[in-house]
């Protein structure tokens, strides 16, 4: 992972309130790199998230992970992820069904290993199928939920919802229905 991923976890802990508890959790060198974070560019090689979202589980449950998805995606991603919504909006259609059918264009440039297939379901539902060259957990999966509910903020659809991933049995995958 990137040292900015990491920093834009850091920064959601701190709009949960929950640096404090989280550090106390975590391994002294998690509290190292939340203390001094990693520059942006640099890559972290071992499971400081996990900590980091053990720890978070521990506080504030599953709901906790989705809401650290969400906060962590607002304070960052979601500035540079923005102009390129509104241009695939303009261009294809202002529905939650087109931003998930071009997920895997619009996020490619920052993260690795992650594909997107959208298959749609009716007009305003679907399945989100998210692949991952390393395997994720229940957990990692909620952290994604929290930070996809911003395509629906970002249209204006109050009545979005994606529903928690059903994850295959060896972590390359998981499935989201999404409806509006």
């Amino acid at each position: 992972m990137t040292g900015s991923l990491f920093r834009s976890y850091v920064a959601g802990l701190d709009a949960m309130g929950l640096r404090a508890p989280v550090r106390a959790a975590v391994s002294a060198r998690v509290q190292a790199l939340m203390d001094t974070p990693p520059t942006h560019r640099e890559w972290l090689g071992g499971n400081e998230l996990a900590e980091i979202f053990r720890a978070v589980v521990g506080q504030r449950g599953i709901e906790g992970i989705r809401q650290l998805g969400y906060e962590a995606t607002r304070l960052s991603t979601l500035q540079h992820l923005r102009p390129m919504i509104q241009a695939t909006a303009a261009l294809h259609g202002n529905t939650p069904d087109v931003l998930f059918s071009h997920l895997d264009a619009l996020c490619k440039p920052f993260f690795r290993g992650l594909r997107f297939e959208y298959a749609a379901e009716g007009p305003r539902t679907g399945t989100l199928t998210m692949r991952s060259t390393y395997p994720m957990g229940v957990v990692q999966f909620a952290a994604w939920e929290g930070a996809l509910r911003h395509i629906f903020e970002e249209l204006k659809v109050k009545s979005g919802v994606l529903e928690p991933a059903r994850v295959a049995p060896d972590g390359h995958s998981g499935t989201m229905r999404v409806r509006w």
